[in-house]
C-alpha cells in the first residue's frame, strides 16, 4: 500500500516557498500570481502507516516548522497546480535518504519513496 503526506512550511519558516515566489513573478513576468503555496510530497511504499508516520513525524518535519497533511488534497482552494519530480531512473537524493533512514529504523522493511515539489497558486493567465 502507498501512503502519501504533504509537508508545507509554516508561516515565518517558509524562506523556500518565497524564494520560488518571487522568482516566478520577476523571472517568468507572472504578476497575477496569489496565494502561493509550496508542498513537499513523500510516497511511502513498503511499510505500514505507523512506520510511516512514526518517519514523518520524527525526522521529515518540525512540529513547530511544518504542516503535515496524510492522503487528502491540501490545496482545494487553489486554481493551478504543479508537481514537479524526478523522472524514473534519476537519483533523488531526499528519497533516497528517506529510504535510507527508513532501513536503519526499521531493518525489517523494504522501503520505497517518492519526493515531488508541489506547487500551488491562484491568480489567471493571460496572453502575455
Amino acid at each position: 500500500m502507498v501512503f502519501r503526506t504533504y509537508i508545507g512550511k509554516r508561516t515565518g519558516f517558509d524562506g523556500e516557498q518565497q524564494k520560488c515566489d518571487k522568482e516566478i513573478r520577476e523571472l517568468l513576468g507572472y504578476s497575477q500570481l496569489q496565494d502561493f503555496t509550496l508542498l513537499y510530497r513523500y510516497d511511502f511504499e513498503g511499510v505500514d502507516h505507523t512506520q510511516a508516520s512514526t518517519v514523518v513525524g520524527k525526522i521529515l518535519s518540525d512540529p513547530v516548522t511544518d504542516l503535515v497533511w496524510w492522503e487528502q488534497h491540501p490545496w482545494t482552494s487553489r486554481k493551478h497546480s504543479l508537481v514537479v519530480e524526478y523522472v524514473p531512473g534519476q537519483f533523488d537524493q531526499r528519497a533516497d535518504s528517506a529510504e535510507q533512514l527508513i532501513r536503519i529504523l526499521f531493518p525489517e522493511s523494504e522501503p520505497r519513496v517518492r519526493f515531488a515539489r508541489v506547487l500551488l497558486w491562484n491568480g489567471d493567465f493571460s496572453q502575455e
